[in-house]
């Protein structure tokens, strides 16, 4: 049985999920930087359940919202040796140190990214030239799908050596055999006969709900008051009035973070889910929605969207940053009332996938 040592920032639900059947078939260790995000609700972490794997807890300064500056990882390689060492991503400091010690002994190393966007403007500098120094120098890829891989090879990853593994944080048994009745849940949340559009995620700019907002006020223009319905869920009103908005259009409905079990009868009552983020290297919540078959609704800076989304017929892609787009994509998304195309589409974006052609990729390692 191999042994792997796997690197990532923080505990989270989906990974503990993969980690756990992962380390089915080889000798897991799993390395992380902090125990939580600064960023994140708390409750949103994984539980510290007893893992089937080992874990090592990094001791470092927390930097940033995800990352953290510590020696431990090195001083750790320094005494353990592994088949294989996968590093979560390339831009942690701690991370950094790890890749540069490796490269100092002749250590290969591997990377896994859940997604990768082009730059919009040429990059330059020094701060990309180690970017590309640590990515060219690995041993193996592990890419979230075709968006990701072409940015790997642009920055030097080796073509043969880049391995497409699906990224999920949907089980098998998540995803019924067709779409769920809706109307159960829609009368638990009390939407009636309304148009429900739905906004799952952080209340940051980022994200795009300054567009959002707005958008959703441009589509109800010309129709029945209280006709439709937009939830945005994972934040407070206070959050929104640090964007400007100090009131919010009517049919608005800010919903706090809930569980993915609480998410359900949101997925399941809704007519589309809304993603107008400005950057998403990747984008879970668009797995999530698709595993109930809600049509989704994004932009072209948003990899999940990329991947997974068939335009005009599971989703719609407008720009990013373009608010009138965002509410020509809304009315347009309502069209698509293909629910089981949404759903089969989805299908072999499991975390059992994940776990299968992840060990299938290091099988073919030398």
């Amino acid at each position: 049985m191999k042994s792997v040592l796997y690197v990532t920032n923080i505990p989270t639900p989906y990974r503990s999920a993969f980690f756990e059947m992962f380390s089915r078939d080889v000798k897991l260790t799993v390395a992380f930087e902090r125990r939580s995000a600064s960023n994140r609700d708390r409750s949103w972490a994984a539980s510290d359940e007893i893992r089937p794997y080992k874990v090592l807890w990094l001791n470092g300064r927390s930097i940033g919202e995800e990352f953290s500056v510590s020696l431990d990882l090195v001083r750790h390689l320094r005494k353990h040796r592994y088949d294989h060492v996968i590093f979560g991503g390339y831009n942690s400091p701690t991370v950094i140190f790890a890749m540069l010690w490796m490269r100092l002994h002749r250590l290969p190393y591997g990377i896994t990214c859940d997604g990768m966007l082009p730059k919009q403007e040429p990059a330059r500098g020094p701060k990309e030239g180690l970017k590309r120094s640590l990515i060219s120098h690995g041993d193996f890829w592990i890419s979230s799908g075709a968006t990701t891989t072409r940015e790997l090879l642009r920055y030097g990853a080796r073509k043969g050596r880049v391995y497409e593994v699906p990224f999920s944080s949907v089980r098998e048994a998540d995803l019924p055999l067709t779409p769920p009745d809706r109307d159960p849940s829609r009368a638990r949340l009390g939407c009636g006969e309304k148009t429900v559009f739905l906004y799952v995620g952080q209340f940051i700019q980022r994200k795009g709900l300054d567009l959002l907002i707005p958008a959703f006020a441009s589509y109800c223009r010309g129709r029945p008051d209280g006709e439709a319905l937009l939830y945005l869920v994972g934040g407070e009103p206070r959050q929104l009035e640090a964007m400007g908005f100090s009131q919010l259009p009517e049919g608005v409905r800010c919903v706090p973070f809930l569980s993915k079990q609480e998410l359900a009868d949101y997925y399941r009552a809704a007519d589309l889910l809304v993603l107008p983020t400005r950057e998403d290297v990747w984008g879970l919540v668009i797995n999530e929605a698709m595993s109930y078959g809600l049509p989704v609704l994004s932009t072209d800076r948003c990899v999940a969207a990329l991947e997974l989304v068939k335009p005009g017929k599971t989703g719609i892609l407008v720009p990013a940053g373009d608010s009138k787009a965002l509410a020509r994509g809304m009315a347009q998304g309502l069209e698509l009332k293909d629910r089981q195309a949404v759903l089969d589409g989805i299908r072999r974006y499991t975390i059992e996938e994940m776990t299968r052609r992840t060990l299938e990729a290091l099988g073919k390692l030398r």
